[in-house]
């Protein structure tokens, strides 16, 4: 018996029969949780707001100095769709704005579908165009190349 195989160990046996078991679980619970985090996000882009809080404060940690609802639908739909149109730009364009001094004011729109936020938007005051917009958990930025941040600050009727 120059050639028989080596008696198998334990730790060169086949997985056992539990083990397969819970290796399949998981994969089957890794695919349900997988399915439920895209429907969840395919479902909050879907939402509409029907309410927008409107706020502007410094970097510095303060609290807002100006703050406000808007529940108009027709202007909280126009706000949306302006900053969701702005051009797609990679996130990473977020790094390229100048770095805040503690007098930087940040704009807030905070989009909200029966008090729920649904998509929260940040832009500072000067210096940089690209909006901070997190959508569902995950951010994405817009970058606005033809002055519509004026439009929007204007009809959200910002200092």
């Amino acid at each position: 018996m120059l050639f028989a195989r080596p008696p198998e160990t334990p730790a060169t046996a086949a997985p056992g029969p539990n083990r397969r078991l819970w290796a399949r679980r998981l994969i089957r619970a890794s695919l349900v949780l997988l399915i439920l985090l895209i429907g969840f996000e395919i479902s909050i882009r879907q939402v509409t707001p029907d309410a927008v809080r409107v706020s502007a404060y410094t970097v510095d940690g303060g609290p807002p100095f100006f703050s406000r609802e808007i529940t108009d639908a027709r202007t909280v739909a126009d706000l949306y769709d302006r900053i969701n149109n702005l051009p797609t730009v990679w996130y990473s364009a977020i790094n390229r704005c100048p770095a805040p001094n503690s007098g930087t004011v940040y704009y807030h729109f905070d989009f909200t579908r029966a008090g729920i936020p649904i998509e929260l938007d940040a832009l500072p005051e000067k210096g940089c165009s690209v909006w901070d917009v997190v959508r569902g958990g995950i951010p994405v930025a817009h970058n606005d190349p033809d002055g519509q941040t004026q439009l929007i600050l204007s009809e959200a009727h910002l200092p």
